[in-house]
């Protein structure tokens, strides 16, 4: 004995139920995205708001490596040193990566840090150039994932 097809609006169901999942996880990434975005617009504003701008010298580099195996690339962090408003030293690795052609180890720079947390610091150079074209990728990205996984959803929720 054959077991019967599956009706059509049994059919119309699942595939609701699928693209509502699918419309789900795309608005999970995309509000995952904005959020990350904005944390990190966060730290820029707060720096360039009331962050302070010092003399530090550069004592080497911390090397981090970014990417898949195809696109694999080394970035480096310098690392920093310099006397906070009441005196204490601070060192402390920047939070932005640098090209390492443009500074030289034990050179000196102008960095800002943060008021309340003086270990959070990066080149002045590097504040200068937020938002850059990966902020606005991801920016775009996540407005992608948004609208799709708010189309997706809705349905997949019309059809269940």
């Amino acid at each position: 004995m054959q077991a019967e097809p599956a009706s059509g609006k049994t059919r119309r169901r699942w595939r609701g139920g699928v693209l509502a999942i699918v419309g789900a996880v795309f608005l999970v990434v995309g509000v995952l995205a904005a959020w990350g975005l904005w944390s990190v617009h966060a730290i820029y504003r707060d720096m360039a708001a009331s962050g302070r701008t010092v003399e530090a010298e550069m004592t080497g580099f911390e090397t981090a490596w970014l990417g898949s195996r195809a696109s694999r690339r080394e970035v480096y962090y310098p690392i920093l040193e310099f006397a906070t408003a009441d005196g204490r030293p601070i060192r402390t690795t920047s939070y932005t990566s640098i090209d390492p052609a443009d500074y030289k180890p034990a050179g000196r720079l102008t960095i800002v840090h943060s008021a309340a947390d003086p270990e959070l610091a990066m080149p002045v150079t590097a504040l200068a150039a937020w938002p850059d074209a990966a902020a606005f990728a991801i920016g775009a990205f996540s407005l992608f994932c948004l609208a799709v996984g708010g189309v997706l959803l809705r349905a997949g929720m019309s059809r269940s």
